[in-house]
C-alpha cells in the first residue's frame, strides 16, 4: 500500500483519492479494486480515455463528472449513492484530480442521503479528502438548512 501515493482505503470496500498514475492502476487492481468512479470532467483528462483503460484491465468504470461547486448537488449525491449500492462485490475507488471533490461529494452525500447535520457532513468530507472546497461546501450546506427552515 505504501507504493500508492494518490489513493487510500477508507474501508474494506471503498478507496478514495486523487488521479491514479497509469502505473498505479495495475497495483490498485492487485489490491482488489474492481470498480473505478471518476469524478473528473472530460476536459481535465487531456485526451486520456480512463474508462477504456480501466475496462481493458478488467475493472468496471463509471464517469460522474464534478466540475466544481455547481455540480455538488443532491442529484449527484444520489447518483453516487446508487452506484455504490449497485456494487455488491469488490472494492470501489472514487477519485478526482486531488481528492478534494471526492470529499466534497461525500459531504453532500452525508448531508442529503445519510441525513447527517452540517458539522458531521463536513467531518465526513474531510475524512474522504475535502480540503480547499470546505468553506464553500459548508456555506452550501448551511444555505440548504436555511432554505429548509424557511419552508
Amino acid at each position: 500500500m505504501q507504493a500508492l501515493q494518490s489513493v487510500r482505503p477508507i474501508s474494506e470496500h471503498l478507496w478514495v483519492g486523487g488521479q491514479p498514475k497509469l502505473d498505479e492502476f495495475a497495483e490498485i487492481k492487485k489490491l482488489g479494486v474492481t470498480h473505478v468512479i471518476n469524478l473528473r470532467p472530460e476536459e481535465e483528462m487531456s485526451g486520456f480515455d480512463e474508462g477504456e483503460y480501466v475496462e481493458l484491465m478488467g475493472m468496471t468504470y463509471t464517469h460522474l463528472p464534478i466540475r466544481g461547486l455547481e455540480d455538488l448537488t443532491p442529484q449527484q449525491a444520489e447518483k453516487l449513492h446508487a452506484e455504490l449500492q449497485a456494487i455488491t462485490e469488490g472494492v470501489v475507488l472514487v477519485h478526482c484530480a486531488s481528492g478534494n471533490r471526492v470529499g466534497a461529494l461525500f459531504a453532500i452525500h452525508a448531508f442529503f442521503i445519510l441525513v447527517e447535520d452540517v458539522e458531521t457532513s463536513i467531518q465526513v468530507g474531510r475524512i474522504y479528502g475535502l480540503t480547499k472546497l470546505e468553506p464553500m461546501v459548508y456555506e452550501l450546506l448551511n444555505s440548504m438548512v436555511a432554505d429548509q427552515e424557511g419552508e
